[in-house]
């Protein structure tokens, strides 16, 4: 009786293992700078490259397979500054974005 709900047990493991999806080396976006570089892509067709050249360097940072890539603030020292940065979120797994917006 032992070997047949070990049997299942191991049929069933077989089953789930092969619908975990993309691993992370078969994903589309599968580091920091790869992000980096389809963000800014798409931020200089939405907001210029001049406003986008002013964010730099632009930062990735992964959560639960969506990368969310951000500008930096640059603001002098002593200068009091306004605004805010480019956000814009992509899927790891196809390279797909998922929202672009931009601080104010």
């Amino acid at each position: 009786m032992r070997w047949i709900a070990a049997a299942c047990f191991a049929i069933c493991m077989v089953g789930m293992g092969q619908n975990q999806g993309p691993t992370r080396a078969n994903w589309k976006v599968p580091d920091e700078a790869t992000a980096v570089k389809i963000a800014e892509a798409k931020l200089v067709s939405v907001y210029g490259k001049k406003q986008i050249e002013s964010e730099q360097p632009l930062h990735a940072q992964l959560n639960e397979n969506i990368w969310t890539v951000t500008g930096t603030f640059n603001c002098p020292v002593g200068k009091f500054c306004v605004g805010g940065v480019a956000e814009i979120k992509l899927s790891a797994t196809d390279a797909h974005i998922l929202s672009v917006k931009h601080g104010k």
